[in-house]
């Protein structure tokens, strides 16, 4: 579900997203399923509007219960949106680690890792916060349609910047501090 001027309403609560359960899907850990862009429209320049992001890595591990939807989690996604900005304008690379944010019910709590990597000097993002918002929702939510518990996200803006997530739901019991590369 994409919400208009996301990146200004993901600390709003969405209800109504249920959690998916199958048990028919395998345990078993998909890689490099999953690429998209995305484009927001603003007034900036049109080289500074795309967040490139790719799922590297995902599965359904233990209990298999299925990432919700991003409309769901928005207080999570806010979290991380937050992490973005605050190390882009610290200059940091440094890793920010949290455990158990609840979805917006409260029905789903997740762990996550965010790092950035740099091919420059410079670990900082052109990236507005509205389009980094707008390409998390977008990942979040096709985590969420590949069935996964948790996933390896990558971002990228066309430059030396390269974000990235791990994110699994506490009952998958996957450590977000050793499940993806950390090149």
């Amino acid at each position: 579900m994409r919400l208009s001027s996301i990146g200004y309403m993901l600390a709003c609560v969405s209800y109504g997203a249920g959690l998916v359960h199958s048990g028919a899907i395998p345990s078993e850990v998909k890689e490099e399923r999953s690429t998209d862009s995305i484009d927001v429209t603003d007034s900036t320049d049109a080289a500074l509007r795309q967040i490139d992001w790719k799922i590297v890595r995902g599965g359904l591990a233990v209990t298999r219960d299925v990432i919700l939807v991003a409309s769901g989690a928005s207080s999570a996604i806010a979290e991380v949106v937050a992490w973005v900005q605050r190390d882009s304008s610290a200059n940091s690379c440094a890793p920010q680690t949290a455990n158990g944010q609840k979805s917006n019910d409260g029905s789903q709590s997740y762990n996550f890792q965010y790092w950035v990597t740099t091919t420059g000097k410079n670990c900082d993002t052109t990236a507005q916060t509205k389009t980094v918002a707008a390409a998390l929702d977008d990942a979040w939510d096709q985590v969420h349609k590949e069935k996964y518990n948790w996933a390896c996200i990558s971002l990228s803006h066309g430059g030396t910047w390269h974000g990235h997530l791990a994110v699994a739901t506490v009952e998958s019991k996957e450590d977000v501090t050793k499940m993806c590369p950390q090149k």
